[in-house]
């Protein structure tokens, strides 16, 4: 049997504020978009956003309420060149909450939130 990494989905609190910021930070627009769907293309790989739902299962408690979403999740977005990337998310108003930095374990990494809480790491690998 073979496992691969499906689709990943994301609650979003508004899908065309989502839209917009994953445009920017994509560098392209959605394949799919409508009023219950934000479909983008990663390489093959799909990355989906739909609405907050109306009510929320208890397996979503504190949702609509919490700042960060997703706690423990971190998004990585992997770039051949992070400098130029920091430099086109700042111009494109994009908050980077810590800057591009080295680390130990060969990658350099930067971390934002999106518009919905989601906390991000775009890196480059050495």
């Amino acid at each position: 049997m073979a496992i691969t990494f499906g689709p990943l989905l994301l609650y979003a609190k508004n899908l065309g504020e989502t839209a917009r910021f994953y445009q920017i930070l994509l560098g392209s627009g959605p394949k799919h978009s409508s009023e219950e769907v934000l479909i983008f293309d990663l390489a093959g790989q799909e990355l989906i956003m739909i609405p907050d739902p109306p009510t929320l299962p208890a397996n979503l408690e504190g949702l609509g309420v919490d700042k960060v979403r997703g706690k423990g999740i971190i998004i990585h977005f992997a770039v051949d060149d992070l400098d130029s990337e920091y430099q086109r998310l700042v111009d494109g108003n994009i908050a980077i909450s810590a800057e591009p930095a080295d680390m130990q374990f060969g990658r350099r990494q930067m971390y934002l939130y999106d518009c919905n809480g989601y906390n991000i790491v775009v890196e480059q690998r050495f």
